[in-house]
C-alpha cells in the first residue's frame, strides 16, 4: 500500500491543481464588452459624446441621444440609443477615426436603426 501513497496523492494534487485551474478560468472568463474589439456596456453621455453626435447627426429624424456605448476599432464606433419625439427608440452608430487619419477619413454616420 505505502508503494501506491505516492501516485495516490499524485494523483490527487493533479485533480486538485485542475480544479483551481476551472475554477480560475470560468471567473476570469471576459464578457464580451471585455474581448478586444468588443463594445463597452451602455453609459451616460459625455459632453464630448453629446458634440460628436450633434457634429455628426443632420438626418430628417428629430432623435435626442440618451445613452451610448463605444468599440475601439481603427478608430472609435459610437452607438448611440436615441429617441425621437413619439418615444421611439433607435440605435445611431458614428465612426470616428483615429487622429492620424481625419485629414484622409471622414466621421461619418455608419448605420441608423429603429429598435
Amino acid at each position: 500500500m505505502r508503494k501506491y501513497a505516492g501516485h495516490i496523492c499524485g494523483a490527487a494534487f493533479v485533480l486538485v491543481i485542475m480544479f483551481v485551474w476551472g475554477v480560475i478560468a470560468m471567473a476570469c472568463k471576459p464578457s464580451s464588452s471585455d474581448l478586444a474589439g468588443g463594445y463597452t456596456h451602455y453609459r451616460q453621455l459625455t459632453d464630448n459624446d453629446r458634440l460628436i453626435f450633434e457634429c455628426t447627426y443632420h438626418d430628417h429624424l428629430s432623435l435626442t441621444p440618451k445613452r451610448v456605448a463605444t468599440q475601439v476599432v481603427a478608430g472609435t464606433n459610437y452607438r448611440f440609443l436615441c429617441e425621437d419625439s413619439q418615444g421611439n427608440t433607435y440605435e445611431v452608430v458614428i465612426f470616428v477615426p483615429l487622429p492620424c487619419y481625419l485629414d484622409t477619413q471622414d466621421t461619418i454616420v455608419t448605420s441608423v436603426q429603429a429598435q
